[in-house]
């Protein structure tokens, strides 16, 4: 599609939609993953604008810090089978 526009980027997302019976995802097509980040900012936002119902981020909540939990945790980094 030469020349994207804004209307452009949000049919295309309804058109997938259509064809995958599921919202796109950003890697099925690198162009209109650049424009709608052009044009919109971010990937949701242009599903926002095509209609999608868009699931915010959820909190995560993690437990007490107290000696025996970082004892914990201190072996789990340090036993050698965490890779970052």
């Amino acid at each position: 599609m030469p020349e994207w526009t804004k209307d452009k980027v949000i049919f295309r997302i309804r058109e997938l939609k259509i064809q995958l019976k599921n919202p796109p995802s950003k890697r099925i097509e690198p162009n209109l993953y650049y424009y709608a980040r052009k044009f919109f900012g971010t990937w949701n936002n242009a599903l926002k604008e095509a209609g999608f119902e868009i699931k915010e981020l959820q909190k995560v909540s993690f437990p007490e810090l107290t000696p025996l939990f970082s004892y914990f945790a201190g072996l789990f980094i340090t036993d050698g089978n965490l890779y970052l």
